[in-house]
C-alpha cells in the first residue's frame, strides 16, 4: 500500500434519483492524495451512476470537493478543469487521429503539450503505438489509449471506469502494473472495475456499494472477507458480474463499514 497524503476528493451524503427509482443513496468517502480506491459492487450497485455524478454527467444532492474546493454545481468541463480526469466504458477516440494525437487531445485539455504525451506514453508503456491510427488499435490497446489520454491531462483524481473491460488476463495484469507505476509517481485514481483481481491487487482501499448504498469500505484484505461484501458481490456467480451496470437489483444487505 503507497502512503496517502492529504484528501483529495470527498463526497459527502451524495444522492441520485431517477423518478422514483433511488441510484445511489447517501453516499460518503474521501480519496487521498497518492491513492488508488476501487470501487466495487453488483450490477445495479450505483457505481458508473456515482462515477457520473462526481464529475457532473448527472444532477446529484449533496456535497463533492476537491481539494477542498465546492464542485458539485459545476459543469464536466469545470470540474475537468479543475482536476478531475474521466475515462468512459464507451471508449470515444478520434479514429482518423494517431494514439499520440489522442492522447494530446487529453494534455491540452489539462494545458500541458508533447511532454505529457511522451510521458503518458512511456508510462503505459505504449510509446510504440504513438504514429499509428486509434481505428487499427485493438481492444486492449484503445483502453491503455483511453487511460493514457487521462493521465496525460495530468488530473488531480483520475476517474477510470471499467479500464480492464476487454482485456484478456494478461493485459489486465499488465494493465495493474502500469497503474500502480502512476500511483508511484503521484497519480490519484478512483476506480471502477469487473475484474477483481486487478481491483483487490492494486487498490489501497476498497469502497462496495449495493443498492447505491456504501455497505463496506477498508483495505483489499478487509473486504474480501467481509461477510456483507461475500454475500452481495463476491459470492455472485462471475457472469452476472459481467453485464452493465442497471437501473434495479436483488434486494441488497445492510450497511456495514470495515474499519481499516
Amino acid at each position: 500500500m503507497a502512503p496517502a497524503g492529504g484528501v483529495l476528493l470527498t463526497a459527502t451524503a451524495v444522492g441520485v434519483r431517477y423518478g422514483p427509482v433511488t441510484a445511489v443513496d447517501d453516499v460518503t468517502f474521501e480519496v487521498r492524495e497518492g491513492e488508488i480506491v476501487g470501487l466495487i459492487g453488483p450490477n445495479g450497485a450505483g457505481k458508473t451512476t456515482l462515477m457520473d455524478a462526481i464529475s457532473g454527467f448527472v444532477p446529484a444532492t449533496g456535497r463533492i470537493t476537491l481539494t477542498g474546493s465546492e464542485v458539485g454545481g459545476q459543469p464536466p468541463h469545470r470540474r475537468a478543469r479543475a482536476g478531475l480526469g474521466r475515462t468512459f466504458q464507451d471508449i470515444e477516440l478520434y479514429e482518423e487521429l494517431t494514439v499520440a494525437e489522442n492522447i494530446m487531445v487529453g494534455a491540452s485539455h489539462g494545458g500541458h503539450g508533447a511532454e505529457s504525451v511522451r510521458a503518458a506514453l512511456a508510462l503505459l508503456d505504449i510509446s510504440e503505438l504513438a504514429d499509428v491510427a486509434a481505428a487499427d488499435l485493438s481492444q486492449g490497446q484503445r483502453q491503455l489509449v483511453s487511460v493514457a489520454r487521462v493521465l496525460a491531462g495530468r488530473p488531480r483524481v483520475a476517474l477510470l471506469d471499467e479500464p480492464a473491460a476487454g482485456l484478456d488476463s494478461l493485459e489486465s495484469r499488465w494493465l495493474g502494473q502500469r497503474l500502480r507505476a502512476a500511483r508511484d509517481r503521484g497519480v490519484t485514481m478512483l476506480l471502477v472495475d469487473h475484474d477483481m483481481d486487478l481491483v483487490l491487487s492494486i487498490c489501497d482501499r476498497i469502497i462496495v456499494l449495493d443498492l447505491g448504498r456504501v455497505i463496506a469500505s477498508g483495505t483489499p484484505d478487509e473486504v474480501r472477507a467481509d461477510p456483507a461484501v461475500v454475500g452481495a458481490y463476491l459470492g455472485t456467480p462471475a457472469s452476472a458480474q459481467a453485464a452493465p451496470d442497471a437501473a434495479t437489483e436483488p434486494a441488497g444487505v445492510a450497511m456495514r463499514t470495515v474499519h481499516p
